[in-house]
């Protein structure tokens, strides 16, 4: 988890960066930020997030037919939340 500077080569661009973080960190990072998510969407989709990501996603990223359909109807239930 580190910022990392983006570069323009256009004069009038200012530095910016972006944050990266994965996986545990990323899942680490919205436990924390949970409790403060105003916007109702956003609030649901980071508590789905927490709570069923790691159910449904292998560590090795190879994806049986009965795993594939679980992240499926994560995602879908994901999407679904508005």
């Amino acid at each position: 988890m580190s910022p990392e500077e983006k570069a323009y080569i256009a004069k009038k661009h200012q530095n910016s960066f972006t944050y990266i973080t994965k996986y545990d960190d990323a899942i680490n990072l919205l436990k924390e930020i949970e409790p403060y998510l105003i916007i109702t969407q956003k609030k649901l989709r980071a508590q789905l997030i927490i709570n069923e990501y790691k159910n449904v996603t292998p560590r090795n990223g190879r994806y049986s037919a009965k795993s594939l359909k679980l992240k499926e109807e994560f995602y879908n239930k994901f999407r679904a939340i508005k």
